[in-house]
């Protein structure tokens, strides 16, 4: 790699592990109760009064519901597709919900999480069990064997 390069990646990479983003940089935690936020002078937004009891409505428009749609963006979905997401945690469920936005017509959300397949079915999706028979069984009997080359599957990463 050419100095000037790896210098740039080298910048690129610290500024993006500011908030413990996985795998990059020395900064470790995203997800924690408390997170030590470098430069938050700079790229933290102040919050207004009163906004305590809107602190999740916050966390889910800044994090969650953006990782969902960026899913979206990245699988590429396109009106009238069919989409399968594998996992129905907050962010499966945002990537659902935003493949719906984006005009698909039918989106299946494969969990074993009956409470979260719940969640699912409230946004419009269609949730199926993985203990009820292998996720992958079902949706090919409820697509009919697959529905064409631009169906689209997420599955957002799992912890080990």
């Amino acid at each position: 790699m050419r100095p000037a390069l790896h210098r740039l990646a080298h910048r690129v990479r610290r500024a993006s592990a500011a908030y413990g983003f996985a795998g990059i940089g020395p900064y470790s935690g995203g997800q924690a109760e408390y997170l030590r936020v470098p430069y938050a002078d700079y790229n933290c937004l102040i919050l207004p009064r009163g906004s305590e009891e809107k602190e999740n409505d916050y966390v889910m428009l800044s994090d969650v519901f953006p990782t969902g749609y960026h899913a979206t963006e990245l699988a590429g979905v396109q009106p009238g597709e069919t989409v399968v997401v594998y996992g129905a945690g907050p962010v499966g469920l945002m990537a659902a919900y935003s493949a719906l936005i984006r005009g698909a017509a039918q989106v299946m959300v494969v969990d074993n999480h009956k409470d979260r397949l719940a969640l699912a079915e409230k946004v419009g999706s269609v949730a199926i069990d993985d203990t009820e028979g292998t996720g992958i069984e079902q949706v090919m009997e409820l697509t009919g064997g697959g529905s064409g080359p631009r169906a689209r599957a997420w599955a957002p990463a799992r912890p080990t």
